[in-house]
């Protein structure tokens, strides 16, 4: 058995380290085999291509897309990637931020197991969505809160307090009211949960419960409204109406217009003033 063996013994295809967690995409080969091992921090694996086999306290458990396996920290397994190879999304937690989770996702963090895509898929596709968009600027923001609320997702389905909430509070609408404040100079999750008095895990979850998107998403879609709103009333030049929206330059500014209504900010304005 090897202790603390590097977290993907394939090959790395990028890696994001943001508010207490790693994000790792990696690719295993076909044939590739790791004897029994364990890693020092508790993770979350995203199965996206391919399978593999993970052997875990004597049992072998199948894993194909959309799978989740759960590891806590110094769990012993190995892995047989087989005929076919593997791709996979890792989220490490980090131990300060493994700490401050504990106290409300036990049951997601402190276990092992591997769990079908049901009950996950829609942050399964969010995760992997937005680890693939490079050039975002809120990404370690958009992967942070989506790494919350599968934690607080799988806690949620493996204790069994899916569904028991309702309403929604008024520290909730504090905190929205602040994030509206901070959309277009930034916002971390930890500053608005500890202004609120709030768990961050907790917070990510109300949060998308109240908009119906994550923080990070709803960040975005604030800057893009009054971008909007200046280009309709305003001469200034697209460059200034992106650095006055939270944008990291025109172009960034043009790739979000395109990817959320088909058109240029320069055809948006052309369309406003007609």
């Amino acid at each position: 058995m090897e202790r603390g063996q590097r977290i993907t013994a394939g090959k790395v295809l990028g890696s994001v380290e943001t508010g207490g967690f790693v994000f790792t995409e990696s690719r295993h080969p076909a044939g590739m085999r790791l004897a029994p091992h364990e890693h020092e921090r508790a993770t979350l694996c995203l199965v996206t291509a391919g399978a593999f086999r993970e052997t875990m306290n004597g049992d072998d458990t199948d894993c194909r897309p959309g799978s989740l396996v759960l590891k806590r920290a110094g769990q012993i397994h190995g892995n047989d990637f087989g005929p076919t190879g593997a791709r996979s999304l890792m989220i490490e937690v980090l131990p300060q931020r493994l700490a401050a989770l504990r106290e409300v996702a036990a049951a997601a963090l402190d276990h092992t197991a591997v769990l079908p895509q049901a009950g996950h898929g829609e942050a399964f596709r969010r995760l992997t969505n937005a680890f693939a968009y490079t050039a975002d600027p809120l990404r370690p923001l958009v992967l942070e809160g989506l790494a919350l609320e599968l934690i607080a997702d799988v806690e949620r389905s493996r204790s069994g307090t899916a569904g028991k909430e309702k309403g929604a509070p008024a520290w909730l609408l504090r905190a929205r009211a602040m994030i509206d404040d901070l959309a277009l100079v930034g916002v971390r999750l930890d500053d608005v949960a500890s202004e609120v008095g709030i768990h961050p895990v907790h917070l990510a979850r109300s949060f998308k419960r109240l908009t119906g998107s994550s923080v990070g998403d709803y960040v975005r879609h604030r800057r893009l409204a009054h971008a909007r709103t200046l280009l309709a009333r305003t001469d200034w030049p697209i460059s200034h109406v992106a650095d006055r929206s939270g944008f990291c330059d025109q172009a960034h500014l043009t790739r979000v217009f395109r990817l959320q209504l088909g058109i240029t900010p320069a055809a948006y304005r052309r369309m406003m003033s007609e």
